[in-house]
């Protein structure tokens, strides 16, 4: 869509869609580094499950894209959807996002760092 609305709008209109973008995957990979500590303190094992659920998800996208094809029916966006509020609320829908964000924060933030503040720092 970012790349659909750089190419058909304006430079201002396509700006502020991919602030958007910018914030709400931030707010996302925030939470989900709340959502991570809270979720592997209450079940400590379950991030191992994470990890091959993400794992599999992954290798099934990458499957579709795969199997895609090149030349498939040209997608057309409404110009109302080209707003911050529209793309960060997108990034919440976005489960590749979502599982990108889980896998990052619980493979490289959260194992490694224990303090809170240099978690926020790091994502």
């Amino acid at each position: 869509m970012a790349l659909f609305f750089s190419q058909n709008l304006t430079f201002k209109k396509a700006f502020r869609f991919s602030l958007g973008v910018r914030l709400g995957f931030l707010a996302l990979l925030c939470l989900s580094n709340i959502f991570h500590e809270s979720l592997t303190t209450v079940f400590p094992k379950i991030d191992i499950y994470m990890k091959i659920f993400a794992f599999i998800y992954l290798l099934y996208l990458a499957y579709k894209v795969l199997i895609s094809s090149i030349g498939g029916p040209k997608k057309f966006f409404d110009e109302k959807y080209s707003n911050i509020k529209y793309a960060m609320i997108l990034q919440f829908i976005n489960p590749k996002g979502v599982i990108y964000a889980l896998t990052v924060i619980s493979t490289f933030v959260t194992l490694n760092y224990s303090n809170w503040i240099v978690q926020l720092n790091l994502v």
